[in-house]
């Protein structure tokens, strides 16, 4: 034990001894100390990204159809999903058109040419971004046409 301190009292004191090499071991702790800031800094850079730019998710709700079948005839032409949105510059000066739900049914419908959709469900999220936040309406169902 006594032989281990004395080889590092005999490093320390020729260190101290040698200007030059308490210097380049100062340089290499700046490097080491640089590149550990730069680090944290791109660490730090990442979970704030991760954090501003985030999703949420909500349901809106499920209609058996969106307009009343009252015992009619219809063939099922296919499933449909469509969506409508509208983008905020800063999180509220709009950028785009309006957002609404039947804009995205009627173009569902029409896409399809059909007459109507059954089986409805409507789902909204919201992404957020550094500079802007866009707002989605999902559509989904099934478009139906009228049997005449």
């Amino acid at each position: 034990m006594k032989e281990d301190f004395s080889y590092f009292y005999t490093t320390t004191k020729q260190a101290l001894a040698n200007p030059n090499t308490i210097r380049q071991e100062r340089k290499e702790m700046v490097k080491i100390m640089t590149v550990m800031r730069l680090v944290k800094n791109l660490t730090l850079l990442l979970i704030l990204g991760v954090v501003v730019a985030s999703c949420a998710h909500a349901p809106g709700g499920i209609a058996a159809s969106t307009t009343p079948i009252d015992g009619r005839e219809y063939s099922i032409l296919g499933r449909a999903v469509e969506t409508d949105s509208i983008i905020y510059i800063l999180g509220f000066i709009p950028a785009s058109g309006v957002n609404h739900t039947s804009d995205a049914i009627n173009e569902a419908i029409r896409k399809h040419g059909g007459d109507a959709m059954i089986n409805v469900t409507v789902e909204s999220y919201t992404q957020w971004w550094i500079l802007f936040t866009r707002i989605v309406t999902r559509v989904e169902g099934n478009v139906i046409r009228f049997e005449r």
